[in-house]
């Protein structure tokens, strides 16, 4: 071990934790004090070396004004920059160095040489002198602030003058960053560059430091069809934009033999600058990935038409229920359009934060959305599908659709009052529906359920019409309204006028009207309205004498169905109400001091441990109650909140700690992630060690490693206090096992310095320490590290370790994900053997 703060009292230990801080305690255990001052002459050029802070610095080095410029570009790979554009930084004020102002300019193609990133420091008009003489660093650094690309201006070369600047049109090779070691160099593709700009002093002592973020707007489209490829027809999917109502391009498949055919239509694509089409064809059960395909462009995306080649489970055709129906084609279309967000802060922490967050969700969710983590609304539909809990039959004249009461009473007061008033449906169970067609029937159901209004064709729509207004479902009725109005012509408005009249629907029939009117002499003299007089004349007859209806002209227009929907209930809206109702409850949760109604399929929508629960403890009971003394009130009632309406409302910490506990005892993954993203938001050096342990005693993996990415960034904080002393002596071993995985990240980045400056002494030291922790959970590491130093001494025993432990190293999905990042490396090692 270097460095153990557990040993000793505990002011001692925090002193001796700050004193060994960083850069200290390693070179104790190296042995360079004595050595002290030629490393850090080695060191003096390289002050940005990431074992050191601003403090630890200034104890070692002369004096000197300094400051450092950290600026974090997000969704750097959908620049649509060319080599004749540049990003530039949100402008910082250099205190130190005389009060000038500065930016960074980024060229992400170049500055003419498209194969090279150019990074220029710039000096911007400010109140200092005309000329200014500096020293400046422009560098590259990783996620957790380690250096990989540095290149060092000494004051001789460069006098900057006001609008002027200087830099590096060859910084570093686009290929390299973006993909050779893409992980490595835009972790969740952010791009991060420093500048450290200084000048040696003899008597002054200064330094700052300020951080920039600039982000590239990009909008994330995903779109998931079912398509059968036995089948020889085309299958067209379209990727709209939902929040715009309109279609961004369609992308049709045709099966041939044994290649699919890929035709790519764009259509509203006039404002995007850069886009990436991903393509994944799935297997709809397990989740197989079959194939993946990729496909980019610079500026707006063009007609395209590719063969791609089809997996080899589709060509199987010795099982085809296996393959009808069962593969999803998944399209991922995400494109940028030119916007840019920018802002400076004193402190990168509200930056990470967000990074903790979003790399915890990249981790459960696979667009990397929130708003895509699993609701109630797909879980309900999920039992519907699998038919659990369904409790009430909707009989149609051929067919029964086996549906759950609380969502039938949920979005329709005509099913409500028939289950709660004394009618034959609630003795019976049983809704007889004869006047709907069974794909309609469907499609209704599948609307209650989960909003869902897409795909629809016009006499699909007809019918789910008049499904909506039968049953009351106000938001159905107006999505169809509005439907049909867009859809509307020559041909077809005869049968919607008939509609509205038919339903009375004195909104819908305005509107149809005013259709007419606006088009009154193509329509009156068209085949169809002349053949609609003849069989109903007076409706046409009417209609025809609006024209003349002065009335009618001076009344306002009614809003839009857009303004309609936005004041309309929506399916979760509805779920919240019937949970504030307590209506038609199925099940009475009795915990220690009250009872809760409580509906079955919403409690067993995620979680098979309570479906269990419920049709085990219940089966011979005559009531449906089940007791829960294990949780306290206010617990369970927030767990109810969430199920109902997946909201935590204004939970604290303390309360959702323990709904993350029960989620776990459950299974409710959506209530997990939730609270997961919860706790991560309210992070502190201070609670930091209670969400280690939490995510420790769940064996919570992802959450874990991301606890520990935050309590890397917050080592010393964190590590000399009193309240980790604590957590140690009641938890040695896992706070032992989190400091040591501080120790070998600090001893794998001295490593690094070690062999660029040729300190062979240091970099054995490193190694012994290396291997002496080399373990299967870090031995990919440690071969990565010592390839990329091309270490000949260092890697064939770790390529040794792990032909011993191949099993438990070459197994596990890890392997899998290193083979595809480094596939020749990962090769080279397992022909070793």
């Amino acid at each position: 071990m270097l460095f153990n703060p557990l040993n000793g009292c505990k002011k001692r230990k925090e002193e001796q934790y700050i004193a060994c801080k960083q850069l200290l305690k390693l070179t104790e255990y190296f042995e360079l004090i004595p050595r002290k001052a030629k490393l850090l002459s080695t060191i003096s050029t390289f002050l940005n070396f990431q074992l050191l802070d601003l403090e630890t610095r200034r104890i070692f080095r002369k004096k000197m004004k300094e400051f450092i410029f950290t600026w974090s570009i997000e969704n750097i790979s959908f620049s649509w920059h060319n080599s004749e554009e540049k990003i530039i930084s949100p402008s910082f004020t250099a205190g130190p160095i005389q009060n000038s102002a500065w930016t960074l300019w980024l060229r992400p193609r170049g500055n003419l040489i498209g194969d090279y990133l150019s990074v220029f420091l710039h000096r911007e008009e400010d109140n200092g002198p005309e000329i200014l003489s500096v020293n400046f660093e422009l560098s590259c650094v990783s996620a957790d602030k380690s250096l990989l690309h540095s290149h060092v201006f000494p004051e001789s070369d460069k006098a900057f003058k006001k609008n002027s600047g200087f830099g590096h049109p060859r910084f570093m090779r686009r290929n390299e960053v973006f993909f050779q070691r893409k992980d490595l160099y835009l972790p969740r593709d952010v791009l991060t560059l420093r500048c450290r700009i200084w000048q040696n002093e003899s008597n002054v002592d200064e330094s700052g430091e300020s951080f920039g973020f600039t982000r590239l707007d990009i909008e994330r489209v995903l779109t998931v069809e079912n398509i059968n490829p036995q089948i020889l027809k085309e299958n067209t999917v379209c990727i709209d934009l939902k929040c715009q109502n309109k279609t961004l391009m369609s992308i049709s498949t045709l099966h041939y033999g044994d290649t699919i055919g890929v035709e790519i239509n764009p259509t509203n694509v006039e404002n995007i600058k850069f886009s990436v089409l991903k393509l994944s064809f799935m297997e709809k059960i397990n989740k197989k990935l079959l194939s993946e395909h990729l496909f980019s462009w610079m500026g707006e995306p063009l007609p395209e038409f590719w063969r791609l080649p089809v997996p080899c489970e589709l060509l199987d055709n010795g099982n085809e229920d296996s393959v009808e129906n069962n593969v999803e084609l998944v399209s991922e279309f995400v494109y940028s359009t030119g916007q840019i967000q920018m802002f400076v802060n004193a402190c990168p922490h509200s930056s990470r934060f967000s990074e903790l967050v979003s790399k915890y969700i990249n981790s459960c969710i696979p667009s990397g959305n929130l708003s895509d983590a699993p609701r109630i609304t797909q879980d309900l539909w999920n039992l519907y599908v699998d038919h659990v809990f369904c409790d009430v039959e909707l009989k149609t004249q051929t067919t029964s659709f086996f549906v759950h009461k609380i969502v039938l009473c949920a979005r329709s007061p005509v099913f409500l009052a028939m289950f709660t008033d004394d009618l034959k449906e609630k003795r019976n169970r049983c809704i007889e529906i004869e006047d709907i067609m069974d794909d309609i029937l469907e499609k209704f159901i599948f609307f209650l359920y989960t909003d869902g209004f897409d795909d629809l064709e016009w006499e699909a729509v007809i019918g789910l019409y008049y499904a909506a207004d039968k049953y009351h479902v106000e938001r159905l009725k107006i999505l169809c309204c509005s439907y049909l109005l867009k859809n509307v012509d020559v041909d077809n408005v005869c049968e919607l006028l008939m509609l509205a009249d038919k339903h009375h629907d004195s909104d819908f029939k305005r509107r149809v009207e005013d259709f007419i009117l606006q088009n009154d002499e193509r329509i009156f003299s068209s085949s169809t309205w002349k053949q609609f007089v003849y069989e109903q004349p007076l409706l046409p007859a009417t209609t025809m004498l609006l024209r003349y209806d002065k009335e009618r002209e001076r009344e306002n227009s009614a809003e839009t169905y857009d303004t309609k929907l936005s004041r309309l209930p929506n399916v979760e809206d509805d779920f919240v109400a019937l949970y504030q109702d307590e209506t038609i409850s199925d099940v009475i949760i009795k915990t220690t001091g009250t009872s809760f109604p409580a509906h079955k399929s919403v409690l067993c929508g995620t979680s098979a441990t309570l479906i269990e629960m419920f049709t085990k403890d219940l089966k011979d009971k005559s009531t449906d109650i089940f007791e829960i003394h294990d949780w306290e009130d206010n617990t369970f009632s927030r767990l109810l909140l969430f199920l109902y309406t997946d909201s935590l409302g204004d939970a604290q910490w303390d309360i959702v700690l323990k709904l993350y506990h029960v989620a776990g005892i459950y299974q409710i993954q959506r209530l997990k992630i939730r609270c997961s993203c919860f706790l991560l938001e309210n992070i502190e050096t201070s609670n930091a060690s209670d969400l280690l342990l939490l995510a420790h005693n769940h064996r919570d993996v992802k959450l874990k490693s991301v606890v520990e990415d935050y309590i890397l960034m917050h080592d010393e904080e964190i590590f000399g206090s009193d309240g980790w002393a604590d957590f140690s002596e009641t938890n040695f071993r896992l706070a032992n096992e989190t400091m040591r995985d501080v120790q070998w990240d600090a001893v794998a980045k001295f490593n690094h310095v070690a062999d660029m400056y040729q300190i062979q002494r240091s970099k054995m030291k490193c190694s012994c320490f290396l291997l002496e922790n080399l373990e299967t959970s870090n031995a990919i590491d440690l071969l990565l590290l010592a390839h990329d130093h091309q270490d000949a001494r260092f890697k064939p025993v770790v390529v040794g370790y792990i032909l011993i432990q191949d099993e438990e190293i070459i197994g596990p999905v890890e392997w899998a994900d290193f083979n595809e990042t480094d596939f020749r490396l990962a090769n080279e090692t397992m022909h070793s053997k």
